[in-house]
């Protein structure tokens, strides 16, 4: 359907309108249009978003009235008082629901209470196969699936007509979109070292050329290891000023000219545009204050604030990257997302729509073999983590066999392996997040001890000067001294007349020379043991951050977290073949896999495979990944 179709209906009678806007389909423009078509005819109309980034989007784009469905919602729940005006709707309201795929279930309730109660309209905007709410969530869905739909089917976004229908592609997780992708130099193999440097050339060329960059992770580890190094190539192109450095949060610190980003709503934090300070707002450093305090300026916009340093402390961030949850209502020139096992299909789809000329996945591989990469994407294809509301559970099953049969019994000690699992990733991320912080803690002061260093050097080569020129003086007086006695030595008595006298000048002024010499040295000397104590420290923090880089991948591999991750979703899944469930052969091949590379170390894992290998048709999936369950030797364990 065009978007005149859809702004029609958005501006039209009906109660409940479901409009369906895969990424780059101008969503944004459609609304335009429906919110013109609503003041033409005089009616009202308001707009709400779940991200406060996505009401100011919304706003600015529109021109309506915005703001964010928690700020709604939370005006309308007040015992004590009426909502203000600004909230107070008159009854008839359009209200319109931008990314309505990311409101959880609890506010989308909420909201159509409040619509039935005044008489306004609801109309829910989004794409129900991009990200949904980190909490509770999947209603949107469920009403598409259930209710009458608008979708909006052309592509607008993209400059390469075929990136349009390998978008399309990947929203159904279809592999032929990776081909697409594969075609034109859309994928990447590589180390995440070689990825970060890669994301940081081309965050530096990007932004060199006026043009906007997102790139994107599905972790905040990872995300921190990609603002790190983008921050660390700026400094090395001197494109910031490394005095004053302000601490924020999760100990980075901030310099002049970082990109920053805002992570808590502050209402009452206004620039001097009058705008209010927003989460996941980007912002440029203008100046670093010695109290904390941060001045900032909205990055593509006007104006400034200066954030109090409480704030800066807890809830400001560098801005980079980002996850792919923070990036869904953008559009950039480029996107570069980092795909490895813990990427969703969402993930990568929300990541590779987010450019207009370019959108590349980078995947973390031990070769530079794009079939390496390509086994990865095809797994994150099949992973789809979104939730499920119950009513949806329901429908799929009233038209299922309502008898689930058990496949086996659960062994009694099935809870304590996968809590144990469960605390060894915890401990696995709890230790990573230290060897981080403690690296970049090692950075931080190494960069302190050689500006240290450098001043002192600095304060000490005048010192350093006169030593060497006292040396210089005292070494000149003796030489010609030395000539002296060897031409007394040898000369007539009527030159020696002349030159006794000189000889006795040149032993005065080796005594002078010897004078200035000792002073100038003793002078030297508390400038010379600061730089000895400099020179020092800043051996000593070398030496430990080698003994950091030599041990922290040992005592916090970042490969464990994604190990664990996968036992942890594989016992998960597991359970759920085991009390009878049905699954994809694909997530049946999956869970075995991951139950065989943790076999070989944890034998309760062998007795869970063995049992998948005593249900025929499971049997059936799972040889074909694994003809030799009986290859892994260790003690017996059985499921009754």
């Amino acid at each position: 359907m065009l978007q005149r179709d859809a702004a029609a209906a958005v501006a039209w009678q009906d109660r409940l309108v479901l409009v369906i806007g895969p990424a780059g389909t101008g969503k944004t423009t459609m609304l335009r249009a429906a919110v013109s078509d609503l003041r033409v005819q005089g009616r009202d109309m308001y707009g709400v978003s779940p991200t406060a980034k996505a009401a100011r989007t919304l706003e600015r784009e529109t021109g309506m009235r915005c703001d964010t469905v928690a700020k709604l919602v939370h005006e309308w729940g007040q015992p004590d008082r009426a909502p203000d005006d600004e909230w107070r709707l008159p009854r008839g309201t359009t209200l319109i629901v931008d990314e309505a795929s990311m409101l959880g279930t609890p506010s989308l309730h909420r909201l159509t209470e409040l619509a039935t109660a005044n008489d306004w309209r609801l109309a829910l905007i989004g794409d129900p196969r991009q990200l949904q709410a980190v909490g509770r969530g999947g209603m949107f869905a469920e009403l598409c699936n259930t209710g009458r739909t608008i979708e909006l089917e052309r592509i607008h976004r993209f400059e390469q007509p075929w990136e349009a229908h390998a978008s399309l592609l990947l929203r159904q997780g279809d592999p032929r979109a990776l081909d697409l992708y594969e075609q034109h130099g859309r994928i990447r193999a590589g180390t995440l070292d070689e990825h970060l440097d890669h994301f940081a050339d081309q965050w530096l060329t990007r932004h060199a050329d006026g043009e906007t960059t997102a790139i994107m992770a599905s972790t905040n580890q990872q995300v921190d290891l990609i603002n790190d190094r983008v921050q660390s190539a700026r400094h090395d192109h001197e494109q910031l000023d490394p005095a004053c450095p302000v601490s924020i949060g999760a100990g980075e610190s901030a310099y002049v000219g970082d990109i920053v980003a805002t992570r808590r709503n502050r209402r009452h934090l206004i620039t001097t545009s009058g705008e209010r300070v927003r989460n996941r707002d980007l912002w440029t450093v203008a100046e670093t204050h010695d109290n904390g305090d941060l001045t900032v300026a909205p990055l593509g916009g006007h104006g400034q604030i200066t954030l109090p340093a409480d704030y800066v402390r807890d809830h400001v961030r560098l801005g980079y990257a980002a996850t792919e949850m923070g990036t869904q209502s953008d559009t950039v020139t480029a996107g570069l997302e980092l795909a490895s096992r813990a990427t969703t299909c969402r993930n990568l789809y929300v990541a590779m729509t987010r450019g207009r000329q370019d959108n590349t996945v980078c995947v973390i591989t031990e070769t530079h073999d794009i079939s390496e990469a390509r086994d990865i994407l095809d797994a994150v294809l099949t992973i789809d983590r979104a939730d499920v509301p119950a009513t949806t559970q329901r429908r799929i099953l009233a038209t299922q066999d309502h008898h689930i049969h058990p496949r086996c019994q659960i062994p009694e000690w099935f809870d304590t392996l996968r809590a144990d699992t469960v605390q060894h990733l915890d401990q696995a991320r709890d230790n990573y997040r230290d060897e981080q912080r403690r690296a970049k803690n090692l950075d931080r002061q190494i960069t302190d001890a050689q500006r240290q260093l450098q001043a002192v050097e600095h304060y000490a080569r005048p010192f350093t000067d006169a030593v060497t020129t006292a040396e210089k003086t005292l070494t000149s007086a003796k030489d010609h001294r030395h000539l002296l006695a060897e031409r007394l030595a040898t000369a007539k008595r009527r030159d020696r007349r002349v030159l006794k006298p000189a000889l006795t000048i040149a032993e005065h002024d080796i005594q002078t020379a010897t004078i200035t010499r000792d002073q100038a040295v003793t002078d030297a000397k508390p400038a010379q043991n600061l730089t000895a104590r400099a020179t020092s420290g800043l051996r000593d923090l070398r030496d430990e951050q080698s003994r950091q880089q030599m041990y922290g991948q040992w005592r916090a591999n970042p490969e464990t977290i994604g190990i664990l991750q996968d036992r942890v979703d594989a016992l998960d899944t597991w359970r759920q073949w085991a009390n009878g469930h049905q699954l994809t052969p694909d997530r049946t091949k999956e869970m075995n896999a991951r139950l065989f590379v943790a076999n070989d170390t944890i034998p309760e894992y062998l007795a869970l495979r063995t049992a998948l290998f005593q249900d025929p048709t499971t049997a059936a999936i799972v040889r074909r990944v694994d003809p030799g369950i009986e290859r892994s030797p260790g003690p017996e364990m059985s499921i009754d």
